[in-house]
Formats: C-alpha cells, sequence, structure tokens
C-alpha cells in the first residue's frame, strides 16, 4: 500500500464509498481517502491533530486503530476522541445485542465501553502508553425526567424516537502524544 504524505492540509478519511462522496459534495477542498482506520495509509508522525468521532463503537479491533492513531500522530500531537458510554439506563433500554450477546446501544455497534475509565484505560493501553489524558467531558443523563423513561419506553411511548441522551452518555476525551524521546532521555537519566 501505498503511504500518503501529509503536509499541513484537513484529511477526511472513511471506508465507505458512499459515506466519502457525501462528504465531499459538503466540503470539497479537503482531502478525502478511502482506508480503514485499523490501517492508516499514512507515514509515521504526520499528523498534528486526529479526530475520531462516534467511531471507535464500529470497529472489531479497536485497540488497532488507537496504536495507528498513535504511530500517525506527531510528538505531543493531539488526539481527540468522542464515543457513547452507556449511561444509567443504557442496560435497561439497549435492545441490540453484538456478536458476543452483550446489548449494545445500536444495531450497528460491534462493542462499547461500559464507563468514561474503560475508554481512558484502553486508549492509553493500546498507544502502548504513548498517549496521555488531558482533558474530558461528559454529557449526562438529567436524572428527575430519566426516571420515568424506562416506563414510557415499556409502554411504547416512546419507541425509537427515545432521546439519545437518556441511555448513554457521550464522552469527550483529549489526549497529547507524548514526546518519545523525551522519556527515554528522563527514564536513563533516572538510572
Amino acid at each position: 500500500m501505498k503511504e500518503i504524505k501529509n503536509e499541513g492540509m484537513v484529511c477526511g478519511l472513511d471506508l465507505s464509498k458512499r459515506s466519502l462522496k457525501q462528504a465531499m459534495t459538503t466540503a470539497p477542498t479537503r482531502f478525502w481517502v478511502q482506508a480503514d482506520a485499523e490501517y492508516l495509509p499514512f507515514q509515521d508522525g504526520s499528523f498534528h491533530v486526529v479526530v475520531s468521532h462516534q467511531l471507535i463503537e464500529h470497529l472489531n479491533a479497536k485497540h488497532k486503530m488507537i496504536n495507528e492513531v498513535s504511530r500517525i500522530l506527531m510528538p505531543e500531537g493531539t488526539f481527540v476522541i468522542t464515543t457513547p458510554v452507556k449511561g444509567l439506563l443504557g442496560n435497561l433500554l439497549a435492545r441490540s445485542r453484538n456478536i458476543e450477546g452483550e446489548k449494545v446501544l445500536s444495531p450497528d455497534h460491534v462493542n462499547e465501553y461500559k464507563s468514561e475509565k474503560d475508554v481512558i484505560h484502553s486508549v492509553i493501553e493500546a498507544s502502548q502508553c504513548s498517549l496521555k489524558l488531558k482533558t474530558k467531558e461528559k454529557r449526562s443523563v438529567q436524572l428527575p425526567l430519566a426516571r420515568l423513561v424506562p416506563w414510557l419506553y415499556g409502554k411504547g411511548f416512546l419507541g425509537p424516537m427515545l432521546p439519545a441522551y437518556f441511555y448513554y452518555d457521550d464522552v469527550y476525551l483529549v489526549f497529547i502524544k507524548i514526546n518519545e524521546q523525551a522519556n527515554k532521555s528522563a527514564n536513563f537519566s533516572e538510572s
């Protein structure tokens, strides 16, 4: 596979040709690439920022994507990731199951994180500790109204129109790639 060199441009990536065509109509000046997020066709250290928006829950091997992001980020580069995690009502209201039989929020989700801590731990571990958490945010359930949701959902009043924020929290995490040379020097000087 030929590697693509990035020289300060904005690049969008998707596996689906149809999705890329649609994206090209909304942002034709960007550079678009059809590729698998688990095998990114970019040189090591070629991006300042990588954004993964609501993607990781659709991947079979999410650790491969995280490892690839770590590889293509420059030292001190930024990785922004958003993903849903089950909220207080997630397991109660989830109607779909993934291939392993676990309840998931959407039928197209291959796997889901159970908590914000799980996402953070997974990213740090898959990057072999080269990514460090900088900031985190979470959109949470509004509890007083949320107490009525299971009953309304069970009675069929809400059905598929149930607002997503009642059964999951969106997690927004920002990681920084640690300068590996600085870490090696610090570890060497401590010895």
